[in-house]
């Protein structure tokens, strides 16, 4: 009876220390899986930049490696044909504004005056060649014509007598030579006076009539223009042509700002070596920017652990290599992604075994305010899962 009590004895002892180590384990195990340390490389965004003309390098003002701001200068390219070009419109532009002014104050006094001036002087010419010639203008050319040829004849006369007094030596050569210039030009006078007095006798042709008819409406009409002022449809289509000028001057302001290449974000400049009088083709890639505001870790989270963060968790990151991130204060990044599918951990892992376990990729965006991450630092990444608040904590 006594042997059956110790053994009962025994047994509970067993199960009490059974239950005692069960719970002491089960703590433990607990304790041990409320951190989770894991690696990651820093990654940053980078930009690949270029240019949207084609033309020879100006001035560089940047090199590899150098901390850029956003919209800081980096190259420009020469710009002389494109600034001319912009000369020209700017010329054009302020003479089509003065144009366009002058139509819509309407014409002058002075023009109407001068306009009516043109009519009237068409008028009476083109009356003049319908009527013909009056019988008292063609008595007058006739007069004339035979007034020229007395004195043609009296001129030929003189000549011949003092050929005969020269071919003597009764006079001079040059006496000669004055006598013989008065007979061709009295000569000539004679053949343009016969050519009116022809003209005057048998009236004006019919295409000289015709010419001056068409002559007469077309001022006539710019008369009547004039009276009436500008038409709308004429304002409206200089209107039309200024805005035209405009919109080609806005084109060549913004051509003019593609001559000069600037950083498009807070950038550190890399993969460049370009030079002043490099030529560059549209759209080549002339070199890389990092993006040093926009700085990730990429991690692994085993499955064990997928259920336990959230996006917007802290995680605390800290390197061995960097001394600025092992400063007595704490780090942190925020998950911005969790994957949705698990995969198997990736080749770099260094055991088999490690390899075969499943994880879930995530990032964990840093702040680079103060330019403590670069890209390429490994980092390791703490996730406290007992810290509730880390979620709601900002940074």
């Amino acid at each position: 009876m006594e042997n059956k009590n110790n053994s009962k004895k025994i047994i509970l002892g067993i199960l009490i220390v059974s239950l005692i180590l069960f719970f002491f384990f089960s703590s433990q195990n607990k304790k041990n899986k409320s951190k989770l340390l894991v690696s990651g490389i820093v990654q940053a965004a980078e930009v690949q930049f270029g240019a949207r003309q084609t033309g020879l390098i100006a001035e560089v003002y940047a090199s590899e490696g150098d901390i850029l701001t956003k919209g800081q200068k980096i190259l420009s390219l020469e710009a002389n044909q494109l600034k001319a070009r912009k000369q020209m419109i700017e010329a054009d532009v302020q003479t089509q504004l003065a144009y366009l002014e002058e139509l819509s104050n309407g014409s002058r006094i002075e023009e109407i005056e001068d306009s009516k001036a043109q009519l009237e002087s068409e008028r009476s010419g083109y009356q003049l060649k319908l009527k013909g010639n009056r019988q008292e203008e063609i008595k007058a050319a006739e007069n004339s014509l035979n007034a020229i040829k007395a004195e043609h004849k009296q001129a030929k006369a003189d000549y011949d007598r003092k050929q005969k007094l020269f071919a003597n030596e009764l006079i001079t050569k040059a006496d000669l030579e004055l006598t013989q210039s008065k007979a061709e030009a009295l000569e000539n006078r004679l053949k343009e006076s016969q050519e009116n007095f022809n003209k005057v006798r048998n009236g004006f042709r019919k295409e000289d009539i015709d010419k001056s008819y068409y002559t007469v409406k077309s001022k006539e009409a710019q008369y009547k223009e004039l009276l009436k002022g500008t038409r709308p449809e004429k304002l409206k289509a200089e209107r039309e042509k200024l805005e035209s000028l405009k919109a080609k001057l806005l084109e060549a302001d913004l051509m003019l700002a593609e001559l000069q290449i600037t950083s498009p974000c807070n950038c550190e400049l890399n993969e460049f070596e370009l030079r002043p009088g490099t030529l560059i083709s549209t759209n080549q890639i002339l070199g890389t920017l990092i993006d040093l505001d926009s700085v990730w870790v990429e991690a692994y989270l085993p499955a064990e652990y997928y259920d336990k963060v959230r996006l917007g968790d802290k995680v605390e990151v800290n390197s061995l290599n960097s001394e600025n991130l092992n400063s007595p204060e704490k780090n942190f990044g925020k998950i911005k992604s969790i994957s949705l599918k698990a995969e198997f951990t990736p080749r770099n892992i260094q055991t088999l075994e490690g390899r075969k376990q499943q994880v879930f990729k995530i990032k964990i965006a840093l702040d680079n305010t103060k330019r403590l991450f670069r890209p390429g630092l490994d980092l390791n990444l703490t996730f406290d899962f007992k810290a509730k608040t880390l979620s709601e904590a900002k940074y």
